[in-house]
């Protein structure tokens, strides 16, 4: 339910706020990084052009703070980290164009 479908290319879809279960099941369909269990408050955005190989993908999450980042699954992209009182705010993107 908290899937909608995203503006950008031709093909695309977000979320906000999932839980990392609910994210953990969209991993399972789609070739989205995963996440580490501690992670909470997360939202994607991903569009995708169905044709040609251009994409863009985002993700935002959040950890406490003392849990060191994982980002072996972050190959391709640039990786932002913010401190918001007790926790990190990890964001994630890639593309191709």
């Amino acid at each position: 339910m908290k899937i909608k479908p995203a503006n950008g290319l031709a093909f695309g879809t977000k979320a906000d706020n999932l839980t990392f279960e609910e994210y953990q099941e969209i991993t399972r369909i789609k070739w989205f990084p995963k996440l580490q269990k501690n992670a909470d408050s997360i939202s994607y955005y991903y569009t995708y052009d169905g044709f040609l190989p251009d994409y863009s993908f985002n993700v935002s999450y959040n950890l406490p703070k003392n849990i060191e980042i994982d980002s072996t699954e972050f190959k391709y992209g640039k990786i932002e980290i913010d401190t918001i009182g007790n926790k990190k705010r990890i964001s994630y993107s890639e593309y191709e164009q």
